[in-house]
Order: C-alpha cells, then sequence, then structure tokens
C-alpha cells in the first residue's frame, strides 16, 4: 500500500532502499515489489536498490 501511495505522486521519480547485501531474504523481498540491485552504497556496506517510476 505503501508503495502504491508513493507511485501516486507526481513529485517521485525514483524510490530507493538498502539492505544488507549478505541477506537472501531481504533481496527476494524487495525484488517481489520491483526493486533492482545497482550495487553496493557509497560505504561499501549496504546493497542499493531501486524503483524507477
Amino acid at each position: 500500500m505503501a508503495l502504491n501511495e508513493i507511485k501516486a505522486s507526481d513529485k517521485v521519480k525514483e524510490i530507493e532502499i538498502c539492505y544488507n547485501p549478505e541477506n537472501p531474504v531481504a533481496k527476494d523481498f524487495y525484488s517481489s515489489f520491483g526493486f533492482q540491485e545497482v550495487g553496493l552504497d557509497e560505504d561499501g556496506e549496504d546493497m542499493l536498490a531501486v524503483i524507477k517510476l
């Protein structure tokens, strides 16, 4: 429901999330909503995933 509310806004062009790259449950969970991994964050610790709207 939260993603649908965010997607309804014309002002939001991208949604970004971060998660531990060693957590396959998080990867599967976020990818099931359409998030695509784009690489590690600037600290090289967390995976960054985005949805382009």
